[in-house]
């Protein structure tokens, strides 16, 4: 399942913003999570799993995100065995993060903490690599 809120950006990445709210991404993805569980339902016998993958850097999951992910898959029931989120880096590699089984066990979290967080993302292409002191290599 790819993450891209283009029905919201008029269908378009070049029109998707480099900014979004923590809160409202996860509800978007969790509300997709559970859109699939609900299409495909639980295979009698057999374990159901969910690659979740980003195409476009403007969409990459921050850790805040991550977690409000988590703490909802572990409190709403879904069809789901496993839950992974592919982030790709280039075209050989990219970072894998498991969003369900949840590690969350914490009690105290508070989703409602982050309805106010908004999480930037830079074009990794627009990056300069440089040495110690600040100066190019």
């Amino acid at each position: 399942m790819e993450l891209a809120p283009l029905e919201h950006l008029r269908g378009a990445y070049a029109e998707a913003p480099n900014s979004y709210n923590s809160y409202d991404f996860a509800k978007y993805i969790v509300g997709k999570i559970f859109a699939k569980s609900q299409k495909y339902g639980r295979p009698s016998g057999s374990e159901l799993h969910l690659l979740v993958y980003i195409t476009d850097w403007r969409f990459l999951v921050s850790d805040n995100t991550i977690a409000l992910v988590d703490w909802w898959l572990a409190h709403e029931p879904h069809n789901f065995t496993g839950i992974y989120l592919y982030e790709p880096i280039d075209q050989n590699t990219g970072l894998g993060i498991l969003l369900y089984p949840s590690s969350h066990k914490s009690k105290d979290f508070d989703p409602e903490a982050f309805r106010g967080n908004v999480v930037w993302n830079a074009d990794p292409k627009g990056w300069k690599p440089v040495r110690g002191n600040g100066h190019e290599s």
